[in-house]
C-alpha cells in the first residue's frame, strides 16, 4: 500500500469516526431551552480541555465573529501574521471538501495522518475520561490542542455561527472582531438584528480590545452596549458600502495593528495579496468563466450581485443556485433571478441539512413573478454540466452560488478531493499528490 493511499483511508477513518458523534451525551430533560443546552455544552467543553491541560490559554487568539466577511477576515489576518514571520495558526468553518480545510498553519492544511492521529487521541483521551463529546465539542477540543502542540504564536479562530454560546467561545483573546450583522441562523439566533447581535457580541471578553465594522446602527448598539459592561474598547473600521473585500482588508489591518506586533506595511500588503478563500468569488475556469461563491444570505447575496455587476457590466451569467432549508431562498432569489440569463435551480448534498427542493424553488419564483428561463436540475454536479453546455452555446459566465455546500459539492470538477487533501492546499496542481512533512514539524 503506498503512502497516499495509507494517508487516504487513515483520513477517512478518522472522519468517520467524528461524524458518528453527533451531538455528543443525552441531556438532562430539565435542559429544555437553547440557551441552557448551549451553556451546558459549553460548560462540559471547559471540563474536557481542562483534561487536556487546557491547550492555547497561554498563546494569543483574534477570535472573529459576523455575519458576512468573518472567514475572509480571520483568512486575511492570519495572512498578514504569516507574512510578517509569526507561526499563525487559523481554525474556519465550515470546510468545503475535505475536513482538514479547517486546521491551518502559515496557510497550509494539517497532513491527512496528522488529522487521524489528532482524532484518535483526543477522543480517545476524552473517551479515557468518561467524556461522550459532540461532534462540535471533539472539534473545537482538537483546534486547540493541535495549535497548542504546534507551538503557533497566534491563533486566528472563527465562530461557527452566532458567538456568545458558539463552542469557540471558550478560548480568552486578545483582539475580538465582529464583522457585518444581517439576517442569518435566525432559528436560533433570533429574528431581529438586536437579538442576532446580542449573540455575536458575546464573544467580547472584559477589558478586550474589539473590532466592530457594523454599518447596522442597531448592531452597532447593542455591541457597544456589550462592550461597556465588559470595560473593553471599541475600535470602529467604517463599511465600505457594496465592498466586502475592502472592508474585511480594512478589518483584519486594525486587528493588526491592535495586537501590538511587529508587523510593518510591506507584510500587510503581502499578507492581503495572499490571502484566499475558496468558495468566495472564486474564478475556477476560464471559457467559459466559472464562478464559484459561497454567499448564503441576503446580505451576501447582494454583495455577490453588486460585485458582479461592478466587474461584468456586460454580462448576464448562466447562474446555477441552490439553499439550504433553513435560509432565506425567496430573498436571495429575487436577487439572483434579474442578474441571471438563465437561472438553473438544484439541491446541496449535506448529510443532516436539509436543502431546499427544486419544486419549492419553482414556486418561489412564481411569487415573484420571474419570467425569464428556468432549468430544474437537483443534482448539483449535473446542474454545473448543464449551465457549462449552455455557457459554451451562448459566451456567458457561470455563477454557483446560494451555499457553501453547494460550493463543496461541485468544486472537486476543478480541484478533486483527493488532491486537495494530499496536497494539504485548497488549490493543489493536477497530478501532483504529493504528502509533505508534518505542519507540526515544522
Amino acid at each position: 500500500m503506498t503512502r497516499n493511499s495509507t494517508a487516504l483511508r487513515r483520513y477517512q477513518q478518522a472522519l468517520d469516526r467524528t461524524e458518528r458523534l453527533g451531538t455528543g451525551e443525552a441531556l438532562d430533560p430539565s435542559i429544555a431551552t437553547f440557551q441552557q443546552r448551549a451553556e451546558f455544552r459549553l460548560d462540559r467543553l471547559r471540563e474536557m480541555l481542562t483534561v487536556l491541560g487546557n491547550p492555547l490559554a497561554a498563546t494569543p487568539i483574534v477570535h472573529v465573529a459576523g455575519t458576512s466577511g468573518k472567514g475572509s477576515t480571520a483568512a486575511a489576518i492570519a495572512s498578514i501574521l504569516t507574512s510578517a514571520g509569526y507561526r499563525t495558526g487559523l481554525h474556519t468553518s465550515p470546510y468545503l471538501q475535505v475536513a482538514t480545510e479547517k486546521l491551518q498553519i502559515d496557510r497550509e492544511m494539517i497532513e491527512a495522518t496528522e488529522f487521524a492521529n489528532l482524532v484518535d487521541s483526543t477522543l480517545d483521551t476524552l473517551e479515557g475520561e468518561g467524556f461522550h463529546p459532540s461532534y462540535g465539542q471533539l472539534w473545537m477540543a482538537m483546534v486547540l490542542s493541535w495549535l497548542e502542540h504546534a507551538r503557533v504564536d497566534m491563533a486566528v479562530i472563527e465562530v461557527g455561527a452566532g458567538g456568545r454560546f458558539d463552542l469557540s467561545n471558550v478560548v480568552h483573546p486578545m483582539i475580538s472582531v465582529i464583522t457585518e450583522i444581517g439576517y442569518d441562523h435566525m432559528d436560533t439566533l433570533g429574528s431581529t438584528i438586536e437579538e442576532i447581535a446580542w449573540h455575536k457580541a458575546g464573544i467580547i471578553e472584559p477589558f478586550t480590545p474589539v473590532v466592530a465594522a457594523l454599518g447596522n446602527r442597531a448592531a452597532l448598539k447593542v455591541v457597544a452596549g456589550e462592550a461597556s459592561k465588559q470595560g473593553a474598547d471599541v475600535h470602529r473600521v467604517i463599511p465600505t458600502q457594496g465592498n466586502f473585500a475592502q472592508t474585511n482588508e480594512a478589518t483584519a489591518r486594525a486587528a493588526v495593528e491592535l495586537l501590538g506586533f511587529a508587523v510593518d506595511l510591506d507584510d500587510i500588503q503581502e499578507g492581503l495579496e495572499q490571502t484566499r478563500l475558496p468558495g468566495r468569488a472564486e474564478i475556477v475556469q476560464d471559457q467559459p468563466r466559472v464562478i464559484l461563491d459561497g454567499a448564503h444570505n441576503p446580505q451576501k447575496i447582494e454583495a455577490l450581485a453588486g460585485w458582479f455587476s461592478r466587474a461584468y457590466p456586460r454580462e448576464k451569467p448562466v447562474v446555477v443556485a441552490g439553499f439550504l432549508e433553513s435560509k432565506d431562498a425567496r430573498a436571495m432569489l429575487h436577487t439572483l433571478a434579474p442578474l441571471a440569463s438563465v437561472l438553473i435551480l438544484t439541491e446541496p448534498a449535506i448529510d443532516e441539512k436539509a436543502a431546499t427542493t427544486v419544486d419549492r424553488l419553482t414556486a418561489l419564483l412564481d411569487e415573484l413573478a420571474f419570467d425569464g428561463p428556468v432549468e430544474i436540475e437537483p443534482d448539483a454536479r449535473s446542474a454545473v454540466d448543464l449551465a457549462l453546455a449552455l455557457a459554451h452555446r451562448t459566451g456567458s459566465s457561470v455563477l454557483v452560488t446560494g451555499s457553501l455546500y453547494l460550493v463543496g459539492n461541485v468544486r472537486s470538477r476543478w480541484y478533486p478531493d483527493e488532491d486537495v487533501l494530499l496536497q494539504r492546499t485548497p488549490w493543489p496542481h493536477r497530478g501532483a499528490r504529493l504528502s509533505t512533512s508534518s505542519a507540526v514539524n515544522g
